[in-house]
């Protein structure tokens, strides 16, 4: 759904009307990998460009595992091969579906930058994910989606949600998608290439069946494939405030 914004420019003999949309929050679609599967980022490492990514890392998953962490900076670091990270994320701000699609917010720690100091100057078949360019959350998803539905109705404040606190649930009042309907827009082109911990990480579908491509699950730093996703990891909270 559409929500119109109008801007009204008047003259002596004219009327123009502006119609700007908002559309549904939801992260930012999977898109093809473009590059070959071994070779560096050619993305130039500089401390704009390592501050960009280090910067989406504690953004996305500041508190998450490293496996998570990992896996986050790699999938960026694939949406943005051959181009600079930092011309599409600066200046710092929250994600916006595909502008810019991942949030830069939140500064970055020292460990932080050396996780992306050292994704940027590996070779590419380091990659945990197999080569995705998109990752989500299904259980803050849906937990949004749900805050969202609040809010329209006209409820405003705090809440609990499923377990988790939101403050100011107006705040997500455009989100309308859940992780089944994500999932369902997603499939149609793109499937899951991984998943570590609270995330899922996609790419492009052809792609992957080209490669004989394998689900992995993300463990610590490395990919197991086949292997079994833990469950029991704590959703970062303190990232949902401010």
């Amino acid at each position: 759904m559409i929500l119109p914004l109008f801007l009204i420019v008047a003259s002596i003999t004219t009327i123009v009307v502006v119609v700007l949309s908002v559309e549904d929050e939801e992260p930012a679609a999977p898109v093809p990998f473009v590059g070959p599967s071994t070779g560096s980022a050619n993305i130039p490492i500089v401390d704009n460009e390592v501050e960009a990514l280090a910067r989406i890392i504690a953004s996305e998953a500041g508190s998450g595992t490293r496996g998570e962490q990992n896996a986050i900076g790699w999938t960026a670091r694939n949406r943005y091969r051959g181009k600079s990270i930092y011309a599409t994320q600066f200046p710092w701000r929250a994600q916006k579906g595909s502008d810019p699609p991942f949030s830069s917010a939140r500064p970055a720690t020292a460990a932080h930058h050396a996780l992306a100091r050292e994704i940027l100057e590996s070779d590419q078949s380091a990659d945990p994910t197999g080569g995705a360019t998109s990752f989500f959350e299904p259980r803050m998803q849906d937990i949004f989606c749900k805050a969202g539905a609040m809010a329209r109705a006209g409820e405003t404040g705090d809440r609990v949600i499923d377990g988790v606190k939101l403050t100011d649930i107006t705040r997500f009042k455009s989100y309308k998608k859940d992780a089944a309907t994500i999932r369902q827009k997603w499939s149609s082109g793109s499937t899951v290439y991984a998943t570590a911990g609270r995330f899922e990480f996609w790419g492009n579908a052809q792609l992957f069946a080209k490669r004989g491509g394998t689900p992995r699950t993300i463990v610590g730093g490395d990919a197991v494939i086949g292997a079994t996703a833990f469950t029991d990891i704590i959703d970062p909270l303190d990232c949902l405030s401010g």
